[in-house]
């Protein structure tokens, strides 16, 4: 669904004049929750008897890094490799 005022990308501006455009899903990476169920504590640790949710917990972290390698590639001016920068965002 289209919505004109939801931002769609950002510009980033390095000090030296360099522009680059980033979608918004690198800017906030929406990184997904660690399961936990009756047998995980708060932390995620297993507790007696074990769970079953563990090897759904080591895909989560694995998605989670994935996500966060392809969001660092926007991260640094392409022409300089500065990592200050200005940033704005691009409605519609």
């Amino acid at each position: 669904m289209y919505v004109p005022w939801r931002v769609r990308a950002y510009e980033r501006t390095c000090p030296a004049g360099h522009t680059w455009r980033v979608p918004a899903w690198a800017v906030h990476p929406r990184m997904r929750g660690l399961p936990l169920g009756p047998a995980t504590s708060t932390r995620g640790i297993p507790v007696a008897g074990g769970s079953p949710r563990i090897g759904r917990t080591n895909e989560v972290i694995v998605s989670n890094a994935e996500l966060a390698e392809k969001a660092a590639v926007f991260r640094t001016c392409p022409e300089c490799g500065n990592d200050q920068y200005r940033q704005r965002a691009i409605r519609g």
